[in-house]
């Protein structure tokens, strides 16, 4: 639930200290976020000012530290436009004074001193990627990050290259797909979960038919986005939380392929490596392989473990049922090894 509360007449400064209590033993409440409203002062701050007003004026703006101003007018944030019809004065201190032609609606302006326009962290070259090409046909797609699917100079890695014979090997089609151009492609560059289900629901409905069929995610993820518990878990390839009824928020990767139709079905199969690392991916990747192309040389590996809590709710009853329509659909040549809680006597 969001709560608004209304702070009048109040004198804040940077020491204001804002408490929120609970009444009972059991609630508890964590801030999400604060947003304060006030009017700002028509004065510069660390010489710049950015405010929006009915057109039709003349605007006198003081505390400029510098004469190097200039003026922009982004009320259309595709169309920038700066105004040059500008009056600098003062020794020390500057004020600048401008009237912007009559427009009939509100204006936004920001106004910089010539030191401090922001610098981007980095300018990366970008590749334009084919995801939105419709001519595409694949069977299978694997999402990565670029930190573990690459090199330092672009090659790709040899875990990546097994993992993508492996499957080729066995008669599928195979897209690598890097979760940046993801990213560029459908959320401007924005990392979000959302833009991989956008894709994938793209491909779904748009790549040539039959539609892909199998998804797999390398990378881990955390719901801890911020990292607050300093864990240092880093979000490769992002997952995505719903909120149940029984167990509140969990992470699902099914939202990803819940893509087509009402109903809650997943329309591709999915799954993920969790890897923090190309080592750990090289790894994982290592184990499929060896597991896939020795399988049944060792009686072992034949059995398939399945494992059910006790049922102490109602709809508990599920945990053992759906392990048992497993079992019904294993070949004969696998042997299920089933452990149940509920077949065993706890004191």
């Amino acid at each position: 639930a969001f709560y608004e509360v209304n702070l009048t007449g109040l004198n804040l400064t940077e020491n204001t200290t804002v408490k929120l209590a609970c009444n009972t033993a059991m609630d508890g409440l964590i801030v999400d976020y604060i947003e304060a409203t006030y009017p700002q002062s028509f004065a510069a701050v660390a010489d710049t000012l950015t405010f929006s007003h009915d057109s039709g004026y003349r605007y006198v703006i003081d505390d400029f530290s510098t004469a190097a101003l200039r003026v922009f007018d982004i009320t259309d944030p595709v169309d920038v436009a700066q105004v040059t019809d500008i009056q600098i004065s003062g020794a020390g201190t500057f004020s600048l004074e401008f009237e912007p032609p009559t427009s009939g609606a509100t204006d936004t302006f920001v106004v910089i001193g010539a030191d401090d326009y922001k610098i981007p962290d980095a300018v990366v070259e970008d590749s334009p990627s084919d995801l939105a090409d419709t001519a595409n046909s694949v069977d299978y797609i694997l999402i990565t990050h670029q930190d573990l699917g690459w090199d330092g100079g672009g090659a790709q890695q040899g875990w990546l290259t097994d993992l993508v014979n492996l499957r080729e090997d066995s008669g599928l089609t195979v897209k690598v797909v890097n979760v940046t151009d993801i990213y560029d492609e459908f959320s401007y560059g924005i990392p979000t979960p959302v833009a991989i289900r956008d894709f994938l629901s793209y491909a779904y409905e748009n790549w040539r038919t039959p539609a892909p069929q199998y998804v797999l995610l390398v990378g881990d993820s955390t719901y801890d986005f911020k990292d607050n518990y300093n864990r240092g878990t880093v979000n490769h390839v992002p997952a995505y939380t719903v909120f149940t009824d029984y167990m509140g928020e969990t992470v699902t990767d099914e939202y990803f392929v819940t893509i087509s139709g009402a109903d809650a079905l997943v329309d591709m199969y999915i799954g993920r490596l969790p890897a923090n690392s190309a080592a750990d991916a090289a790894a994982m990747a290592a184990k499929i392989i060896a597991y896939e192309t020795g399988l049944n040389s060792s009686s072992w590996e034949k059995n398939i473990v399945l494992v059910a809590d006790d049922q102490t709710e109602a709809y508990e009853a599920v945990f053992e049922a759906i392990n048992e329509d497993a079992a019904a659909l294993l070949p004969a040549k696998m042997v299920p090894l089933k452990g149940y809680l509920g077949d065993y006597l706890l004191a």
